[in-house]
């Protein structure tokens, strides 16, 4: 296991961070399944960039407030675009969680032959990608062949039991306005 985080001065350290263990994974590993709350344009554009350029890795997405809380239409353009892209090519799905409200951040990178190999589990939001904001985020990379295993296993578990596949649901609200500002002078 070891320790990611932000380094932004000035606590910095010599551990890594988030966006050079997630892209180290990408390159190395043949499928990633990520657990995210939330999701930005930009993060969902990166990915599809990624993926298209290199035809890997497969990918299944799943995006735990957006039901609940809404997309605006960039988001929602993009995550469609993505979702499509990815069931033409057979290279995944984007699934939204329905039952409740799923906030965890879950990135789980598999082998060609489906087996777990490195998750990371912390703060750091998928944005965090495309993103330099000074937010200080911490999170753990874990190499643990059971721990992995039994991540794996809850993210099966969470798309089957939790969530429906993004092309499914058709009730989909769209944000005409940022409501995260609301209220907020």
């Amino acid at each position: 296991m070891k320790l990611l985080v932000s380094n932004i001065p000035p606590l910095k350290t010599e551990h890594q961070n988030f966006k050079s263990a997630f892209m180290s994974g990408l390159e190395k590993y043949d499928k990633i399944s990520i657990a995210s709350g939330y999701i930005s344009v930009s993060s969902i554009t990166e990915i599809q960039k990624i993926i298209q350029l290199n035809k890997k890795p497969k990918l299944d997405l799943i995006i735990g407030m957006h039901y609940f809380d809404g997309f605006t239409n960039p988001q929602y353009q993009a995550v469609k675009n993505l979702d499509s892209f990815l069931f033409e090519k057979e290279l995944g799905r984007i699934y939204l969680a329905y039952v409740s409200m799923y906030h965890g951040k879950i990135y789980s990178f598999e082998n060609s032959k489906n087996e777990p190999q490195e998750t990371v589990i912390g703060s750091s939001n998928l944005s965090t990608i495309t993103t330099d904001q000074r937010i200080y985020e911490s999170d753990l990379l874990i190499v643990d062949k059971k721990i992995n295993k039994d991540i794996k296993e809850f993210l099966e578990s969470l798309k089957k039991k939790y969530c429906k596949p993004f092309s499914d649901i058709h009730n989909i609200k769209i944000n005409e306005k940022n409501i995260l500002l609301e209220e907020h002078y």
